[in-house]
């Protein structure tokens, strides 16, 4: 029924759009290719095999596609593995560094990761109001300190990047305006971009890789 009314808003918004909502999962489309833009929003900390995810992805897109990406991230040099939940969250499985994550785009067949831009994800934006009275970020973090969750991990960053392959390639640039990565081990990597097509590629480069900085006052604390 959901993807029946998107459909009829997005018609009632502009009869002549023809974007269609299919109630089919992820692993139900054939890799065909065809997709200018594909979507992975949070999943992919919660599979057990990400590097095949991102591979599926990469299959889905056609030549000048793009893949938009949200992920976990973890500040340092491997990734965490968390025993138990991160932030209330069940079943995650790898959060990846940003050199892990970097080698797992390019075993997949991506050649490029640029940081777009970065901001802490705050109770402002995730919350309770009366339409959602569930639990929510604020029951999540660790109530005398909000740079941590409450299992004890790095509260929740967002950076946002691109990643390049020899057949779907990214231009990156950075936002601007945008705050860097804070010291806090984890993020949320938002965004992760891939363009497919015939772009002239070219090498990660130190500072796309780099550019995560504290911004917000929140101190490098080790995981666990």
């Amino acid at each position: 029924m959901q993807h029946l009314a998107v459909a009829a808003y997005v018609r009632r918004l502009n009869p002549h759009i023809e974007n269609h909502l299919l109630p089919v999962t992820f692993e139900e489309l054939p890799p065909l290719g065809g997709f200018d833009t594909v979507f992975s929003m949070g999943v992919l900390y919660h599979r057990r095999e990400p590097v095949a995810h991102l591979r599926n992805l990469k299959d889905r897109l056609d030549r000048g596609g793009e893949l938009i990406l949200e992920t976990l991230i973890i500040e340092g040099n491997e990734p965490l593995y968390p025993p138990g939940r991160y932030a209330r969250m069940r079943n995650v499985h790898a959060v990846p560094d940003l050199a892990t994550l970097q080698r797992w785009f390019e075993s997949a067949g991506f050649t490029e990761t640029a940081v777009l831009d970065t901001n802490r994800t705050t109770i402002e934006e995730q919350r309770t109001t009366a339409w959602m009275t569930f639990e929510s970020l604020a029951s999540a973090l660790d109530p005398l300190d909000p740079c941590r969750t409450i299992e004890g991990h790095p509260a929740p960053v967002r950076p946002s990047s691109r990643p390049e392959s020899d057949q779907h390639a990214a231009v990156s640039r950075n936002s601007p305006g945008s705050p860097a990565l804070s010291r806090a081990h984890h993020g949320i990597a938002r965004h992760m971009r891939c363009l497919s097509g015939n772009s002239p590629h070219r090498a990660a480069s130190g500072a796309d890789l780099q550019s995560y900085r504290a911004f917000d006052g929140c101190s490098h604390h080790p995981s666990g």
